[in-house]
């Protein structure tokens, strides 16, 4: 389906960048339907994320500064996957994510 070529997609362009330190990298693969990672089956549990203050314009999205509260909540959410709209590079934003287990 292709859900699944998207997130086969998706998560080949997480192994291009190495995790922090802390963390092992998974080994993610695609059986028939299913994605793997570490050998289990991986249950998206995802949202789009763009953080824009109301009545700000999209271009003014600045991840950074609703890192903390919003990482913190898709954590306890059970998010595991978020969505984002435009290319995300601040390796601050992505380390933190990668470190709660939420895969962009």
């Amino acid at each position: 389906s292709i859900i699944v070529v998207w997130l086969a997609l998706a998560f080949r362009t997480i192994k291009a960048t190495p995790p922090p330190a802390s963390l092992p990298r998974p080994t993610i693969e695609v059986r028939g339907r299913q994605v793997l990672v570490n050998g289990r089956a991986f249950h998206v549990k995802g949202v789009a994320w763009s953080p824009t203050a109301i009545g700000e314009l999209r271009s003014d999205r600045d991840f950074g500064r609703f890192l903390e509260a919003d990482v913190a909540m898709m954590a306890e959410a059970g998010i595991n996957t978020v969505r984002i709209y435009d290319p995300l590079s601040n390796r601050l934003v992505l380390d933190a994510l990668w470190e709660k287990g939420i895969y962009v």
